[in-house]
């Protein structure tokens, strides 16, 4: 192509310049015939081919000039573009290099921030009272948010279970975190200690940890809530109190225990028999990068999902972002959705690649007992 364009300049350049010697000859002749007819010519004559001669001179000047400006704004605009060009160049390469260091700014203050427990938040991440102290960096950390209900509180029973059913030799790799997310401090603390006296020797081996809500877990978080969804008003409330409470939880074992892996528990399951070696064998047969989250029990929402060490703080991160949005359980969605789907893709095929980022373990290992809902408790209201 290029020496097909080269070649057409070319000839382009030989016609023009013989076009130019044409008017140049035409010129002399006239200037010539003028000369040896001047004597026999009328001055009518005269003035007439002296009139074209001057107008054939003045068009030949004229098209030499047009020509000398044509190749100088060329050479001059072909300069200024690539002075252009090269700033440009330049500036995009600024441009780059300030991109990316933003960024590498932007999630290591993130991940700092996540890890020192205040992910872009304002709420004091300490809780207003703690029971007992766990080990730092556990193989295992079951998180059991609990919140009581009118008629009944399964969180005792469910505790029971746990504890019962860990195998010998994960025994001390395995704690609990317990988070009483009462609004009523008394009701938390009354449950609390009814907890920390039925489980007195786990407890004091650093098994189990109870933690209560801080201060303020979001300030003004009820007025910024929006129904959607088809959802009521006291059912969005229902969902994103979860949603705080499962982000706090989050936020405080990361920045204080750094597990290998969280397991998210609700506080009304019964677990299988050494649930906890079958969920760490089957976590271990793939590498982490491979993986999302394990999916223990496929018919819960949020219960029975196991996050590997990286993806307990992505999970942290869009809890921070959409936790008045949608339901924990859709937010799981979510999670791999982001990561395997593009735009274009429709539902089957985004489906599709989202399962490869989770691993679905059958049969289930937790079963759900609870027929109460927390929604039964005074705070949320009983509208569908």
């Amino acid at each position: 192509m290029q020496e097909i364009l080269e070649s057409t300049i070319y000839k382009f350049d030989i016609k023009t310049r013989l076009t130019r010697l044409a008017c140049l000859y035409t010129v002399v002749k006239i200037f010539t015939s003028f000369c040896k007819m001047r004597y026999r010519m009328t001055a009518i004559k005269r003035s007439v081919f002296g009139i074209v001669f001057v107008v054939a001179a003045f068009a030949l000047v004229n098209l030499f000039l047009t020509k000398y400006m044509l190749q100088r704004k060329e050479l001059k605009s072909e300069k200024w573009t690539s002075r252009i060009r090269y700033e440009i160049e330049g500036q995009q390469e600024v441009k780059d290099s300030i991109s990316s260091f933003l960024k590498s700014l932007t999630f290591q203050s993130n991940y700092s921030q996540l890890e020192s427990g205040i992910v872009a938040s304002n709420f004091d991440v300490q809780p207003k009272w703690v029971r007992g102290k766990i080990k730092k960096q556990p193989r295992l950390l079951l998180g059991i948010p609990s919140i009581a209900r009118n008629n009944e509180d399964y969180l005792f029973e469910t505790l029971t279970l746990l504890v019962r059913k860990l195998s010998e030799e994960n025994l001390n790799q395995t704690v609990f975190l317990v988070y009483i997310a009462d609004s009523d401090e008394r009701i938390g603390l009354d449950r609390a200690l009814k907890i920390q006296q039925s489980f007195e020797k786990d407890v004091d081996e650093g098994r189990i940890m109870l933690i209560s809500p801080p201060n303020v877990l979001m300030p003004d978080w009820e007025n910024k809530l929006f129904p959607n969804f088809g959802d009521s008003i006291s059912r969005v409330k229902w969902r994103s109190k979860q949603n705080l409470d499962m982000k706090y939880l989050m936020n405080y074992m990361i920045k204080n225990y750094d597990p290998s892996y969280f397991l998210m528990m609700e506080d009304d399951v019964a677990p299988a028999d050494e649930y906890d070696r079958l969920i760490l064998k089957f976590a271990g047969e793939k590498p982490t990068d491979q993986w999302s989250y394990c999916d223990f029990t496929q018919t819960v929402g949020g219960a029975g999902k196991l996050f590997h060490r990286d993806s307990m703080r992505d999970f942290a991160l869009l809890l921070e972002i959409f936790w008045n949005a949608k339901p924990l359980d859709w937010l799981l969605w979510d999670l791999v959705r982001g990561k395997k789907c593009g735009y274009s893709d429709k539902g089957d095929e985004c489906k599709e690649k989202s399962n490869l980022l989770i691993r679905a373990y059958t049969p289930d290992i937790f079963i759900h007992k609870g027929k109460e809902s927390s929604r039964s408790n005074p705070a949320f209201g009983l509208s569908r």
